[in-house]
C-alpha cells in the first residue's frame, strides 16, 4: 500500500508540473495567434488574452498548490533526517523551487495582470498604437515584468523536472532516499538459497 501511495504522489508531481509548464508555453503561442487573427482590433484581442490568462492563472495556482503538497508529503513520508547532507539539500531544493514559482505566479495573477487589464480598459484610446502617456508607460513596464516572471517560472519548472527525474532515478551518489536505501539493505541481507545436496 505504501509503495502504491509513494508511486502515486510521484506521478502526481509530474502531472501537475507538466500542466503548469504547459500553460506557460501555451500563453505566448495563443497570444500570437489571437493578435494575428485580430490584428485590426487589438483591443478585443487584448481582452481575449486577458480572460485566457485569468483562466490559465487559476490552473497554474491549482497545480502549484498540488505540487507543493505532493513534494511536502514525500518529505514527510521519507524523513530528511535519515539522509545525508547532500540528500537533505536536494530535497530542500525540490520544495523551495516550487514555492518560489508559486509566489511568482500568484503575484502575476493577482497583482500585475489585473493592473494591466485596468490600465488598458480605462485607456481613452481604442487603438493600441495610438495609446501614449503615463498609463502606457506603466503598462509597458508591467508587461515586461509579466513576461520576465513567466520566463523565470518556466525555467524553474524545467529545472524542477530535472530534479524530480534525478530523484526518481537516484542517479546522484549520496542523494538516494533513506527509504530506498533501507529497502536495498533489506534485500541485500536476504540469504541466497543454495541447492541442497
Amino acid at each position: 500500500m505504501k509503495r502504491f501511495i509513494f508511486s502515486f504522489v510521484y506521478w502526481l508531481q509530474y502531472l501537475t508540473l507538466a500542466v503548469w509548464v504547459g500553460t506557460l508555453v501555451a500563453v505566448p503561442v495563443f497570444a500570437i495567434k489571437i493578435f494575428t487573427f485580430l490584428d485590426e482590433d487589438r483591443l478585443t484581442a487584448g481582452r481575449i488574452i486577458g480572460s485566457s490568462l485569468n483562466l490559465l492563472g487559476g490552473i497554474q495556482i491549482a497545480c502549484g498548490l498540488v505540487l507543493i503538497l505532493a513534494v511536502a508529503s514525500l518529505l514527510l513520508f521519507v524523513p530528511a533526517s535519515g539522509g545525508g547532507p547532500r540528500w537533505r539539500t536536494f530535497q530542500a531544493g525540490k520544495i523551495i523551487l516550487p514555492l518560489i514559482m508559486f509566489f511568482m505566479t500568484a503575484y502575476l495573477i493577482f497583482s500585475t495582470g489585473p493592473r494591466m487589464q485596468h490600465l488598458r480598459e480605462n485607456s481613452p484610446q481604442t487603438e493600441f498604437d495610438d495609446w501614449s502617456g503615463p498609463d502606457k508607460d506603466e503598462f509597458d513596464i508591467l508587461h515586461k515584468r509579466y513576461t520576465n516572471f513567466s520566463k523565470g517560472t518556466l525555467l524553474g519548472g524545467l529545472v524542477l523536472f530535472l530534479l524530480l527525474a534525478v530523484d526518481s532515478a537516484s542517479q546522484i551518489p549520496g542523494i538516494t532516499a533513506p527509504a530506498a536505501k533501507s529497502q536495498q539493505d533489506d534485500i541485500s541481507e536476504i540469504p541466497e538459497r543454495t541447492e541442497e545436496t
